[in-house]
């Protein structure tokens, strides 16, 4: 049996998302063929104070904007080049922008979209 992790995405997501309570407890494995993997996303809840820290530190960094630091400056740990953390920082980035298309489509209330708007730093649509 082995675990396949895809971890830098998800460090990457959850950092963006302020979601501060993950930690080593809050993630879910699921079966692949006869091995595991890490579930793509679990148990993410956005906090909505930007200045509470993370209950796990990413290179021993808990503020949001030095643990992105800290998680791009430390690449080679995930086998990863410069260039290839660049583009899954992009990637992630681009995701967590289009939030809000998707909760409009879900019809979320503006009152809800709007705090996780605040939450994780993207604008409205409408």
């Amino acid at each position: 049996m082995h675990v396949i992790i895809d971890k830098p995405n998800n460090f990457v997501l959850y950092i963006l998302l302020n979601n501060t309570d993950d930690h080593l407890r809050n993630h879910g494995l699921l079966r692949c063929g006869s091995g595991w993997r890490l579930s793509p996303a679990f148990d993410i809840n956005p906090t909505p104070d930007s200045t509470t820290i993370r209950a796990t530190s990413v290179f021993f960094e808990f503020e949001k904007v030095k643990a992105l630091a800290a998680l791009k400056a430390n690449h080679e740990i995930f086998n990863l080049s410069s260039y290839k953390a660049y583009e899954i920082y992009n990637d992630v980035s681009k995701a967590v922008k289009s939030i809000d298309f998707y909760a409009t489509r879900a019809d979320i209330s503006k009152e809800e979209r709007k705090m996780i708007a605040t939450t994780i730093g993207v604008h409205m649509i409408a």
